[in-house]
């Protein structure tokens, strides 16, 4: 915290602040509901696409509701068929087969509450994927290895990070990271399956730790902050399996002011500064302009 006392008429409006609401997507992905979408033209199977979409943090992409899938058809080639995070739900313990039957779900586990299916999935039906040609419709299928065109879904609050890969958090201009919660080790089967054992994936369960203190540590406060020196002091809580990192953030602006008074003649004013940033080098430096041709350098904190 900061301190400062103006004794002068203060007409103020303080513009250090932007909308911490807005979702930052990069140029060629499109925002959604706190997501952000990419659609990639690149031929991949099901688990290729997956982790082609994990290799930045996210995941084969969700439609739950009919407002997404509005807003994702769009978007859409309606000539190309393409991957959905779809797949057959695995039981509790981690065990799954490709070989078994069972509903099918988002890749997280969650229920399919709402569906665009052209027709019934049918048993043993493994993935899904937009079907071309049906208006943007949904196909359930047993061949997830045939090469399609697929969807990823980035959330703004959520990251997924393979072991082995350095993805990287990152907020828009001015703001920073704050960590809200994380594990690594293997709670969903479906996720980084590109490490995964397939031999001893339909008997083996896995742990995970909580990551909270040691990714505070390492992120907080940062603009970009590349996850792959944190995760090397987490261990091997799932070894057979492979594990991932799940990190729940969100981005804050680094530099806040407030101000308790609007309007004031020849009274103290108090301007409280909240200082979120964690700078690599030197010193940052604020400027406030009163709105009467007056501006005054604010020192930053101390320490």
């Amino acid at each position: 915290m900061c301190r400062t006392v103006l004794e002068l008429l203060i007409l103020v409006t303080l513009g250090c602040r932007s909308s911490a609401e807005d979702v930052f997507c990069r140029e060629h992905q499109r925002a959604f509901l706190g997501s952000c979408f990419e659609f990639v033209a690149h031929h991949h199977s099901f688990v290729s696409a997956q982790a082609w979409c994990e290799e930045s943090g996210g995941h084969l992409a969700f439609i739950q509701d009919e407002n997404t899938q509005y807003f994702l058809q769009k978007h859409l080639d309606p000539e190309r068929d393409m991957w959905i995070g779809v797949a057959r739900a695995a039981s509790l313990n981690l065990q799954y087969s490709a070989a078994a039957e069972g509903p099918l779900s988002w890749l997280d586990d969650s229920h399919i509450t709402f569906s665009n299916w052209a027709s019934s999935p049918q048993p043993g039906a493994a993935c899904g994927h937009i079907l071309k040609h049906s208006g943007f419709q949904w196909e359930a299928t047993r061949d997830c290895d045939k090469k399609l065109s697929f969807m990823c879904q980035f959330e703004s609050r959520r990251a997924i990070v393979c072991a082995g890969w350095n993805t990287a958090l990152q907020c828009a201009s001015g703001q920073v990271l704050v960590i809200d919660g994380g594990f690594y080790g293997r709670k969903n089967v479906h996720y980084c399956q590109s490490t995964t054992s397939t031999a001893t994936a339909s008997t083996q369960q896995c742990g995970w730790v909580n990551v909270v203190e040691s990714l505070t540590a390492h992120c907080q406060g940062r603009q970009v902050c590349q996850i792959a020196k944190a995760v090397k002091s987490f261990g091997e809580p799932c070894p057979q399996l492979g594990n991932y990192l799940s990190v729940d953030y969100h981005c804050e602006e680094g530099f806040t002011v407030t101000m308790n008074t609007v309007a004031a003649v020849f009274t103290d004013v108090t301007i409280t500064v909240k200082w979120l940033l964690t700078p690599s080098r030197g010193k940052p430096l604020c400027r406030l302009s009163t709105g009467d041709g007056h501006v005054f350098h604010v020192d930053s904190p101390v320490g």
